[in-house]
């Protein structure tokens, strides 16, 4: 029994590091409530957010912005994001993205990946609680990707913004 509660202790003590938001637990991070602010504040009122099911989740309730069928990811769309991820293939990303942003009529598409993504396309796990671990891979071939501009890091995080960019726009 008393390893039961030494477990379960440990387990709130280090949840409470990774979700102290104000001296109170929460299901997203302060890096995650930074980069919704970062959207409110940076006037893409018409854009899509895209990532995995839980930052979207997060995101679109946060920063009050679109993401991919309004925060809750259709398995076949999941399906896409995990291939074109796995790949590592910067045009198959590219093309599976811009499907979304004609489908939403938007003006700006950017792809969130953070540890919570990391964790969700390598495992096929959702990630109920921001992750930082240096044991997943993570997304850096985007960082090499023409159609990407990384517009926003957070390394405690592991939160990267990625712009698309599409061929008749520059980059901002």
């Amino acid at each position: 029994f008393s390893v039961v509660i030494a477990t379960a202790t440990g387990f709130v003590t280090e949840y409470k590091k990774l979700n102290n938001v104000d001296s109170r637990v929460s299901y997203f991070s302060p890096g995650e409530l930074k980069v919704a602010n970062w959207f409110i504040t940076g006037s893409y009122n018409n854009s899509i957010i895209i990532s995995d099911p839980d930052t979207q989740n997060i995101m679109e309730g946060l920063s009050n912005r679109n993401t991919l069928n309004g925060a809750f990811m259709l398995e076949k769309d999941a399906e896409i994001l995990i291939s074109s991820l796995n790949n590592s293939n910067c045009k198959g990303l590219f093309l599976n993205l811009m499907k979304y942003t004609n489908l939403y009529n938007a003006s700006d598409t950017f792809l969130v990946i953070s540890g919570r993504t990391n964790y969700w396309y390598k495992k096929r796990m959702r990630a109920f609680k921001p992750f930082i671990e240096k044991n997943i891979e993570q997304l850096t071939f985007v960082d090499g990707c023409d159609e990407f501009i990384n517009i926003y890091k957070d390394e405690t995080y592991q939160i990267n913004i990625y712009k698309i960019i599409y061929k008749n726009q520059t980059s901002q």
